[in-house]
Formats: structure tokens, C-alpha cells, sequence
């Protein structure tokens, strides 16, 4: 709602202007009148990265985080969501990395009943934050399960991004994911996800199409 004309933000309404610092720099249904000093907004630092805006409701400490390994392969991105939650930021957040989940709610796409064990991957310090590295997943394939690896980093308490080990010396058809979620209410969140691949045989549209459909399995069970 509103809109943006000469760095001002126009409210829908009943037409106030205001400056990029809240002040308010124009009423037009009192054009000669003196501007109250309270007729002001608040205001909160923000910044763009990966694609986003972010927000700061405080005194930001450090930027927002940035995905990893973009360098090492020739990667293309893929926006995805906004995915809703009815549920808070942390259970969104913490779905992502659930490996004991795969096998049954992402049955015949990201694992199987019969390969539901988790191996003893590795955790260890990684920045600002950890990483789960050598997670073993066993995916179906067309010619039955294919045990692969892949990685994990939580590079803030409501971001992690997933990696598959191609990802680090940029080989055909790695990805790597990186995913925010962020707090509406106490109870609603909602998730954004930025996919970066170099996918030869999958379209755009294709692997949009594949995370919605991983997602959308999610929501009902973290709802």
C-alpha cells in the first residue's frame, strides 16, 4: 500500500508524505499549516542482500548474512516462496534441517521409510554460526536409492542454507539453498527461499514448481 515518489513514501490514505527518516513533509489537507513535530514515523535501519530487504528492528551489530560458495560454480538463481507459516519462525526455521523427516513426509521424493536413519554427521563451528557437514541422504532414483551428502549452515538463528558437495568445486547439476524466515507474529512466520543451480535438464519454472511442492508438503506438519 502507498507508494514512492521523489524518496518519499506516500501514505494511501489521506496522501502524508514522509522523508526517509520519518519526518513528515507534507499534509495535504492542511497545505499552510506548520508540520507537527509528532507527525512522524518510526524508523529502522535496513539494507538489500540476497535478494532480500532487510530489517533491523534495533542497533545492527554485523550486515545481513550473504550465501555461501556463489563463487564456485557457474549458479543461477531461482526465487522461491513466500512460503506461510501458522507456526512460529524457530519450528520454520528448524524444519528445514529435520533429516529424520525426509522418508515420510517427502516419501518417493527426498528419502524412503526404509532408509530413515540418520548418520552421525559432523558439527562443527563455521563463522558466525555451525555447520552439519557429510549428512548422508539416501535419495530414490529412478533405478531405486542413491546415498548422497550434503552439508548444512546456519548462518543466523532464522537463516541456513543447504549445500550439495558439487556446490564446493562448482561440478554440473550441484545447488545450493539458502533460506530466511521471518517472525510475522508469535505464532505466524513466513519463509523465503533463494535457489542457486546449474541444473542442464530442469527449467526455472521446474525447480520452483519442485520446492513448492517439498514446501507445501511441510507446512501442514510444522502448522
Amino acid at each position: 500500500m502507498g507508494k514512492v515518489r521523489e524518496d518519499c513514501l506516500i501514505c494511501p490514505y489521506h496522501g502524508w508524505e514522509y522523508h526517509y527518516d520519518g519526518s513528515c513533509s507534507k499534509i495535504p489537507a492542511q497545505p499552510n499549516q506548520p508540520i507537527p513535530a509528532k507527525a512522524r514515523l518510526a524508523d529502522f535501519h535496513c539494507k538489500e542482500a540476497a535478494g532480500m530487504i532487510w530489517v533491523c528492528l534495533g542497533e545492527p551489530t554485523r550486515d545481513p548474512p550473504a550465501p555461501l560458495f556463489l563463487d564456485n560454480a557457474d549458479l543461477r538463481l531461482v526465487s522461491c516462496g513466500p512460503y506461510h507459516y501458522q507456526a512460529t519462525a524457530l519450528r520454520a526455521f528448524e524444519n528445514f534441517f529435520d533429516f529424520g523427516h525426509f522418508g515420510f513426509v517427502h516419501e518417493g521424493l527426498l528419502g524412503t521409510p526404509e532408509h530413515a536413519e540418520v548418520n552421525n554427521y559432523k558439527v562443527e563451528s563455521y563463522q558466525d554460526g555451525l555447520a552439519f557437514r557429510d549428512v548422508n541422504l539416501y535419495r530414490p532414483t529412478a533405478e531405486g536409492v542413491s546415498e548422497e551428502q550434503f552439508d548444512w549452515y546456519v548462518l543466523r538463528p532464522l537463516t541456513v542454507q543447504l549445500a550439495s558437495q558439487g556446490v564446493y568445486s562448482g561440478k554440473p547439476n550441484c545447488y545450493t539453498i539458502f533460506f530466511t524466515v521471518c517472525p510475522l507474529t508469535a505464532t505466524k512466520s513466513v519463509g523465503l527461499m533463494m535457489f542457486y543451480h546449474n541444473f542442464d535438464s530442469f527449467t526455472d519454472k521446474e525447480v520452483r514448481d519442485y520446492e513448492d511442492l517439498i514446501t507445501y508438503q511441510d507446512i501442514p506438519i510444522v502448522n
